[in-house]
């Protein structure tokens, strides 16, 4: 499967990049498309929500917003395509559907009234959507070859299926027709004026007809919103699309990563691989390193000792009271990193257990090793995933 993802990959035009949150989804997207790029004559974006500013320097990404940055390249010999990088920003992604949407004159009540002004950049449940919405506009370009989507962070990985065909609800729910009625019913008024007056008194009558206006105007782009939702969603289930999710071998990232990996399949969704980020090295389990580990704890003062002794028999110029000093610190150092080792082998064996549930084949997981490393350079966020080639 290691040697073969890549060239799976490199076939599709859209790869989505789905997991819990806090599991370095956005490195590995950023890593993934990089690979991509370097080793594809091909032109390569990746969709990015909130990185963190050394991955963002890294990529070129200090202007960040939607319109895609071309990465430099130059510092990596022999790469074959050109990478892009691009943001996905709130407000913009929502100035640019209703500019895309509405028209002039809904744009302009929209654009003014305060309710969009301060719901636009932090919309309830809205990064998911947005994110389909910038994939929309980008790949509708047709500019790129491959396009790595790195899904918003959230509780559930599911959200960003689920994001079209949740605005498509909101469109039909009794929610928006009941905030639109009053634009478009005397009776509605009449029989709701009780509930409106002491509405009134708690909330101001300003703010409900500003409320009530930008959901009519809201709801007059109903028809643009569910075209570009369809649109999506059938690219998210068309051949063009697959998944890769990605995980550490923890219990909460790996229950969310199988019940992920359970929904594609049973939505007929595509499974490319699954990346375990973060893991520790296998040699923690090897048999002489664990040998000489439990020798040591057994028998540490005893070592200690005859270490003391041997190197004052070879320095008989040293004060034995030096020797006497220097053995509990040497003792405390030599506790301390046998205690690291024997708690980090323990930890590798959990990580076996865990990534054992993870619902696919050992062959199609692709493990990725704790970098040390500074992701700010290119040649080392390439490291993490060169290997699927």
């Amino acid at each position: 499967m290691v040697d073969s993802l890549g060239s799976k990959l490199k076939e599709k035009s859209v790869i989505f990049c789905a997991g819990a949150g806090g599991v370095g989804k956005t490195t590995i997207s950023a890593s993934l498309a990089l690979t991509l790029a370097v080793h594809e004559s091909k032109s390569v974006l990746v969709i990015t929500v909130d990185p963190a500013k050394r991955l963002a320097g890294a990529l070129g990404l200090n202007e960040l917003g939607n319109d895609p940055i071309e990465v430099d390249l130059s510092e990596i010999e022999g790469h074959k395509g050109r990478l892009y990088a691009a943001m996905v920003d709130m407000k913009e992604s929502w100035d640019q559907i209703v500019e895309s949407c509405a028209d002039t004159e809904a744009q302009e009540r929209i654009f003014a009234n305060p309710i969009y002004q301060n719901i636009s950049s932090q919309f309830v449940q809205s990064h998911d959507y947005i994110a389909v919405e910038v994939l929309y506009d980008l790949y509708g370009r047709g500019d790129f070859d491959l396009i790595v989507v790195d899904t918003p962070p959230s509780r559930n990985a599911i959200d960003f299926l689920d994001a079209p065909k949740r605005m498509e609800e909101f469109f039909s729910s009794k929610l928006l027709r009941w905030l639109t009625m009053p634009y478009r019913s005397k009776v509605f008024v009449s029989a709701f004026k009780p509930f409106n007056a002491v509405a009134e008194k708690i909330l101001g009558s300003a703010f409900l007809a500003e409320l009530a206006e930008f959901f009519v105007d809201f709801q007059s782009m109903q028809e643009g919103f569910l075209e570009r939702a369809r649109t999506v969603s059938k690219l998210i289930n068309s051949d063009q699309a697959t998944f890769i999710v990605i995980s550490t071998a923890s219990e909460a990232p790996i229950n969310e990563a199988s019940f992920f990996i359970t929904e594609l399949f049973e939505r007929n969704l595509p499974l490319a691989g699954v990346v375990i980020n973060r893991c520790l090295p296998q040699n923690l389990l090897d048999r002489e390193v664990a040998s000489s580990a439990q020798k040591l704890d057994d028998s540490q003062n005893v070592l200690v000792a005859k270490l003391m002794g041997h190197y004052l028999k070879e320095y008989p110029s040293i004060d034995e009271d030096i020797g006497r000093r220097l053995s509990p610190i040497i003792n405390r150092v030599l506790s301390e990193v046998n205690s690291n080792y024997l708690g980090l082998a323990e930890l590798y064996s959990s990580e076996i257990a865990y990534k054992s549930k993870i619902g696919v084949d050992s062959a199609e997981i692709i493990e990725v090793a704790q970098e040390r490393g500074d992701i700010s350079s290119l040649p080392n966020l390439l490291k993490m995933l060169n290997d699927i080639w």
